[in-house]
């Protein structure tokens, strides 16, 4: 005999889970004897599934008896159930024929001595000792003999959270939101995130910071940035890019308002009075920076939602403004942009002079020097030309020259010199305001020929006037009173509002500026305060004659304290000033007619009294009819001492301020029948 006489190969490989495959060979090593016809080599290629009480196999047979064999290949199958096993190494008759004639079975029974005697179990669960992973402690059978507190199928030996139910993908604790990170680890748990956010929504927030109102003038600097919450608390800092960009990660979703501040300390950021924020991806402007408890340059109140607003707006106190004219003929330079500047350089705002050249400037800060300029390069201002600054009441506050150099008119107003600024500084009991705006739905879609209501105070008795916007959904509101309680109603009971819970209030360039949500009461409510600072309104000083302008009521009434000298019945040249603002209203609508009335103080007798102010109201008659307004449509009455608005009539003692209440001029203005 010769050694080695067989070589076995064999090899086991695990798959996936409980699958298994295996080959083995067995090759016989002696020489061919062809008389005895004995060498044989036999493959088997086996794919098996296994678990602890069953397990199943399929096999690929090949034998090789010295070449005799006439089916060389063979199928066998294996099935074993706890301790029973039965199987076959030849299907092929059964499979090919349907005739069972040369299958091969067998059957396996595997049984110990101690078969029928139970197993040991110290803790008394059930469950086996040699199966028991804590075999000392009471357990249950689906955590393999260990105990499970909250009954979520984790042993308590692996659970994070042994007395709160959760699952395996977070260690056995809760997760509300279902996003893979346990509550308690969770930053939002109410909002499913992802595990680099530590639970929270990945949405990053970034900005891009500009030096001024333009949107290609970047700033390049490397400027560190802080992100605030909104008790001022740093959250995070970041450098600037070279495209004057921002981005801090992990932010919506987290937090609802957020704020972002420039380095106080840096001197390239305290060398400027303010920077700009634009959204990157819509390149919009949407925010300059302010003053936020300790800190300053501020970005503040960026809400995390896309009906974003816009605040290009300061936070100062100080409201200025006035009107400006042609000193020659007391014409009113109207409809010019006018800007106003720090001394930093920094355009802090513009605006238009309105029909009657007036034109006001909010949110400044006290203690600064600006400059305010107008009519750059425009070819209807003569450089020659003389223009004047007054006041409402006509008073010269400012005589404005060309700035060759600068090819403007500008002058210099320094608000840390009290004397002056008292002229300048416009109290908000003496502003009015103009608002256009545009009314969707949340797709941008115009809500037309929807009611406006405009309520003057807090409650629905104070109603001024109803307005309808366009089939574009554009509505507008003009020469309003300023008056901080004021607040509009959007028509609610439309068919076109119904099933509808949020609107908005675009400006005119779409820019989203206000999101209305239905209050407890149904209704759409938006309150003057909350569009005081944005780009729908614009404000101007409080003028009678803008309503005259566009007169909708069948009679108005302007009452206007001109001044004449003691005595005298011609006025002084505020007064001129006031009639030429008369008589351009007058021009522009000729069809109004107009009642001068003249009226005096209690002093002096009545019959002298009455005599003046007969005077009085003719001259104003005779020096509108100087500015070409027809004869026809003015009326001249002196009401002397006849209609005293207070209580101080003959033999009364009153106040020099008490009898100038009395002195006054009253316009009653109508249309032609």
């Amino acid at each position: 005999m010769y050694l080695p006489t067989t070589l076995l190969l064999q090899s086991d490989l695990k798959l996936i889970g409980n699958l298994y495959f295996n080959i083995t060979s067995s090759i016989d090593l002696r020489k061919k004897i062809y008389t005895a016809n004995s060498r044989y080599n036999s493959h088997h290629f086996s794919l098996r599934y296994e678990a602890k009480h069953i397990n199943g196999a399929i096999s690929l047979n090949y034998n090789d008896f010295m070449n005799t064999v006439q089916q060389p290949w063979s199928i066998g199958a294996m099935f074993h159930l706890w301790f029973l096993s039965i199987g076959t190494t030849n299907l092929n008759n059964f499979l090919y024929q349907r005739d069972i004639y040369g299958m091969n079975f067998f059957v396996l029974i595997k049984t110990t001595p101690h078969m029928f005697k139970k197993p040991e179990d110290k803790d008394k669960d059930n469950v086996p000792d040699i199966g028991d992973f804590c075999p000392t402690i009471a357990g249950n059978i689906k955590t393999k003999g260990c105990p499970d507190t909250d009954n979520d199928s984790i042993p308590d030996i692996n659970d994070e959270c042994p007395t709160l139910y959760g699952s395996k993908k977070t260690n056995g604790c809760p997760d509300k939101d279902k996003d893979g990170v346990a509550d308690k680890n969770d930053h939002c748990p109410d909002k499913a995130g992802i595990i680099k956010c530590n639970g929270c929504p990945y949405l990053d927030f970034e900005g891009i910071v500009l030096n001024t109102y333009n949107t290609n003038d970047v700033t390049t600097d490397n400027i560190k940035v802080y992100l605030l919450d909104t008790l001022l608390n740093k959250l995070d800092s970041t450098l600037l890019d070279k495209n004057g960009k921002f981005s801090f990660p992990c932010v919506q979703g987290k937090y609802d308002m957020v704020m972002v501040m420039l380095d106080n300390n840096d001197k390239r950021v305290t060398n400027k009075a303010k920077f700009y924020l634009m959204d990157p991806e819509n390149k919009e402007i949407r925010r300059i920076t302010k003053h936020y408890g300790k800190y300053n340059y501020v970005f503040g109140e960026l809400p995390l939602s896309k009906f974003d607003w816009y605040d290009l707006k300061g936070d100062g106190k100080l409201t200025i403004g006035g009107i400006l004219l042609n000193a020659d003929n007391n014409q009113p330079i109207a409809n010019k942009k006018i800007y106003i500047k720090n001394e930093k350089g920094d355009i802090m705002d513009s605006t238009y002079t309105n029909q009657l050249g007036s034109f006001v400037f909010r949110y400044l800060e006290y203690d600064q020097k600006y400059m305010v300029y107008f009519g750059e390069n425009d070819p209807e201002l003569n450089p020659n030309m003389k223009i004047i600054l007054t006041n409402k009441q006509g008073k010269t506050l400012k005589t404005i020259n060309y700035n060759p150099n600068l090819k403007r008119f500008d002058f210099e107003l320094l608000t840390y010199d009290k004397t002056t600024l008292k002229e300048f500084e416009i109290d908000d009991s003496q502003l009015s305001f103009n608002m256009s705006a545009i009314l969707t739905d949340v797709k941008k879609n115009p809500l037309e020929n929807v009611k406006i209501y405009v309520f003057s105070a807090p409650h629905k008795d104070s109603l001024l006037q109803t307005i309808t916007t366009d089939d574009l959904g554009y509505f507008k509101l003009s020469n309003m009173k300023f008056m901080k309680g004021s607040f509009f109603l959007v028509d609610d009971k439309d068919p076109k509002l119904t099933g509808l819970f949020v609107v908005l209030v675009l400006d005119k360039q779409g820019r989203v500026i206000k999101k209305l949500i239905r209050n407890k009461d149904g209704a759409f409510k938006i309150d003057l305060l909350d569009l005081e600072k944005t780009t729908l309104t614009e404000y101007h000083i409080e003028d009678p004659w803008l309503n005259v302008l566009n007169l909708k009521k069948k009679q108005i009434t302007v009452i206007e304290n001109i001044i004449y000298p003691s005595n005298e019945y011609k006025v002084t040249k505020e007064g001129e000033r006031i009639l030429a603002k008369v008589a351009q209203v007058l021009k522009e609508n000729p069809k109004l007619i107009v009642e001068i009335g003249s009226h005096t103080d209690s002093r002096a007798n009545d019959a002298y009294n009455l005599k003046l102010s007969q005077k009085r109201a003719q001259y104003v008659v005779d020096y509108l009819v100087k500015q070409g307004i027809d004869k026809s449509r003015l009326n001249a009455v002196g009401y002397g001492e006849t209609k005293i608005l207070n209580h101080c009539k003959n033999g009364v003692k009153c106040t020099d301020a008490e009898h100038a209440i009395n002195r006054r001029t009253e316009f009653k203005i109508k249309e032609k029948e």
